[in-house]
């Protein structure tokens, strides 16, 4: 069926779940269903508002039969949007039962992952993951980060519906207590697999992804994979409402009161899902998806870029929306501004890519080309002439750019330069992802040796980015006394360099305290204003013994005025704060006084 046949619809809403369709069907009632081959269909449409919704009930867990289901609608359906509405289990102490997961990020725990040996013999064998993440669209995390700012009155009387159903329960003190009664939602990220969370030490394990994990489920990684692969790259939302807390309690609060909790966790993300339709901006964000989707298809290629850039290490929000923007402003003809748009987003995705800390500014020619080096693989053959390539690329989108109309454009040269951007992306970051995961192996091995240590050191030496990779997610304590002895906590000689590896000392501060300590004394006199802050972050990590070690190096980082470094002297408040707290009051009052030393403040600015 050609996609010009297909019915158009605003949402096709997925419930993984029976129950989780019956209680959006308590709130709103389906206008009819129907039968597409052997596959059924629900249609609705929501009042006070244009929209039109087909749903969809999978009826089994799990990532694959989602996939599945998505694909088949879609060659049914031409949507705007997905939206995934159920139920999952909550990780932390940052959500009770009934309150909201609306994820930045979904992890897919399970891609990649392998099982080996446990060298250590501590277990029959380890599993070794190298999750997949799957970003939200951006404009829809903003809208929904700002919904509670934005529209006042929706999200209150949301909040006040949950109010009333969660008085009208008749629960235990001791189970109350778990239950939301002040209604909220967070943005942070979701794990997604094909395993139910019901054992502790399993969720233990795998919570150490990230930090900003909070919650787990069984099919979000389905819907934004099936999306993805699209060429129309379908927005999807995930809505989930929580309903345990991932550990060896799940079973025992699914059967209380028949599955109450699970009601409440999946009327709670219907009714907000029908609580933000109302928004007029969110019927803004939905029509630009239309209009976006009307005229502006991709290629396989651009697809497969589009899936490189949509995983984690490279920033995925702001990499997809460069690529995409310039892609979609370039298909609009109608806007004569067209090739200049483009240029400015392509030259800014180049130096994004091969410059992700912001370290280099547009004006320093030499520094770009060194860093474009540093993008480059330097084991191909070619690594000369594709450096000297990229550079021209990306001099000749930042020229048109930023004199617009005094340069003639020839759309036939500004394709091959773009469909060259596009191969290169290709080629250098399906083959990073390929060398990821195997320095990710490497960085867990649990005990590493200096021969592990000569393995990571080939491959983090070669390319800037999976140096930077290596010390952004490395987690294991372990690995401190090799680094150090290795040279890579040495005094720099360029004392205004960032050290990415200085992020990874606030991760081990806890197990290793003296050796930190010791490291930080060591690179104290490092200028760079975000080594301090990663120093500061380390710092509130340690224990009021540690820290009286450090009052020095503290007090001499306390250097400028305020508004020259506002990050740093947040986390020297959050510091004094800790110290009150633990008691340690003339610690506090020393640090408190460098602070407030006005005199010396005026005598360095006037010098």
């Amino acid at each position: 069926m050609e996609s010009q046949e297909k019915e158009k619809y605003d949402f096709l809403i997925v419930f993984p779940l029976q129950e989780e369709f019956n209680y959006f069907i308590d709130i709103i009632q389906e206008k009819e269903s129907k039968r597409i081959n052997s596959n059924y269909y629900y249609i609705f449409d929501f009042p006070d508002t244009d929209f039109r919704a087909v749903a969809l009930i999978a009826f089994e867990p799990g990532i694959n039969r989602t996939i599945h289901l998505i694909d088949v609608a879609l060659s049914y359906f031409n949507v705007d949007m997905i939206v995934m509405i159920g139920i999952a289990g909550g990780i932390g102490d940052d959500l009770k039962l009934g309150d909201l997961i609306i994820p930045e990020t979904v992890i897919e725990y399970e891609a990649d992952s392998k099982a080996v040996e446990d060298e250590n013999m501590k277990k029959p064998y380890l599993v070794e993951r190298s999750p997949k993440h799957w970003s939200i669209n951006d404009n829809i995390l903003n809208f929904i980060r700002n919904f509670s700012n934005i529209e006042k009155e929706l999200y209150k009387n949301y909040q006040d519906q949950v109010k009333k159903f969660v008085s009208s329960l008749t629960l235990e003190e001791n189970l109350m207590v778990h239950v939301t009664t002040d209604p909220k939602y967070l943005t942070n990220k979701l794990l997604s697999g094909n395993i139910v969370g019901t054992a502790t030490e399993f969720i233990n394990e795998i919570k150490s992804i990230d930090r900003k994990i909070i919650g787990i489920e069984m099919e979000a990684a389905g819907a934004l994979r099936a999306a993805s692969e699209l060429s129309t790259n379908v927005p999807t939302l995930i809505i989930r409402g929580i309903s345990d807390f991932a550990d060896d309690r799940k079973k025992e609060f699914d059967n209380i009161q028949k599955g109450i909790f699970r009601e409440l966790a999946a009327r709670n993300a219907s009714l907000f899902f029908l609580t933000i339709i109302q928004s007029k901006t969110f019927k803004d964000i939905q029509e630009e998806f239309f209009r976006f989707h009307e005229y502006f298809r991709l290629d396989e290629r651009q697809k497969n870029i589009v899936n490189l850039l949509s995983q984690e290490p490279y920033d995925a929000r702001e990499l997809n929306n460069l690529y995409l923007g310039a892609l979609r402003v370039l298909n609009d003809e109608n806007n004569p501004d067209r090739f200049y748009q483009c240029a400015y987003s392509l030259h800014h995705l180049i130096l994004k890519l091969i410059n992700p800390d912001n370290q280099v500014k547009l004006e320093e020619k030499d520094v770009i080309y060194e860093k474009v080096e540093s993008f480059l693989d330097q084991n191909d053959s070619s690594f000369r002439n594709s450096v000297n390539f990229l550079f021209d690329i990306f001099s000749y989108f930042q020229e048109i750019s930023t004199h617009s109309n005094k340069i003639l454009i020839i759309e036939k040269i500004f394709n091959q330069k773009l469909e060259s951007l596009e191969l290169i992306i290709w080629s250098r970051l399906s083959r990073f992802y390929d060398i990821l995961s195997d320095l990710q192996e490497l960085m867990n091995i649990p005990e590493p040796t200096q021969d592990i240590m000569e393995e990571v050191e080939i491959i983090i030496n070669a390319r800037n980015d999976l140096f930077r990779e290596f010390f952004l997610n490395l987690r294991n304590p372990e690995w401190l006394h090799l680094l150090d002895q290795n040279g890579y906590f040495d005094i720099p000689e360029d004392k205004n360099a960032y050290m990415i590896q200085t992020v990874y000392l606030e991760k081990v501060a806890t197990e290793k305290s003296e050796k930190v300590v010791e490291i930080i004394k060591r690179l104290s006199n490092i200028k760079n204003w975000a080594v301090r802050v990663n120093f500061l972050k380390t710092i509130l990590n340690l224990s009021i013994q540690h820290i009286e070690k450090l009052v020095d190096e503290i007090k001499s980082w306390i250097e400028t005025p305020i508004s020259k470094n506002y990050s740093l002297y947040e986390l020297v408040k959050n510091l004094i704060e800790k110290l009150f707290s633990e008691n340690a009051l003339l610690l506090a009052r020393e640090i408190s006084e460098e602070i407030f030393d006005v005199e010396k403040y005026y005598n360095k600015e006037s010098s």
